[in-house]
């Protein structure tokens, strides 16, 4: 099999049950990311974000700008699965790296603890911080 041209990065982050990973690779330009961890893997959410686009103040249409400039904030969409609260990691992934690269990101997001409390919930968010800063950097050196 021949070894696909994108390059690609896996780091982890935390001691389990509140571990998380990432998976990165490129497509083209772009980049997408998968990001799992906790007691289980899942895919509860996914966010796309794209760089540089400003939205029409009638139409509601996204309007790109000329080459070379940019708006200095990307435009992000959503799914989440019913009753899961990944969109919080898939967002915060897809709009670090679409603002930092400058290209369109791609993300999905899973992440499950059973019954998760506050405290809980705020040991997994310090977690994703933490990997999407290592991520970012790791990044830029590929």
């Amino acid at each position: 099999m021949e070894e696909h041209e994108g390059a690609s990065l896996y780091l982890a982050e935390g001691e389990m049950p509140y571990r998380l990973w990432v998976g990165i690779c490129s497509v083209g330009n772009d980049i997408q990311i998968t990001v799992g961890g906790g007691e289980r893997d899942h895919i509860g959410a996914v966010a796309l974000a794209e760089p540089s686009v400003t939205v029409h103040p009638v139409t509601g249409e996204a309007v790109s700008l000329a080459a070379g400039e940019t708006s200095g904030f990307s435009r992000i969409q959503l799914l989440s699965a019913a009753g899961h609260k990944d969109a919080a990691i898939a967002q915060m992934f897809a709009g670090a790296f679409c603002g930092t690269f400058q290209v369109n990101v791609a993300v999905v997001a899973g992440v499950h603890v059973d019954h998760a409390t506050d405290e809980e919930i705020d040991i997994l968010m310090g977690n994703a911080s933490a990997l999407l800063h290592s991520a970012i950097d790791a990044w830029k050196m590929k």
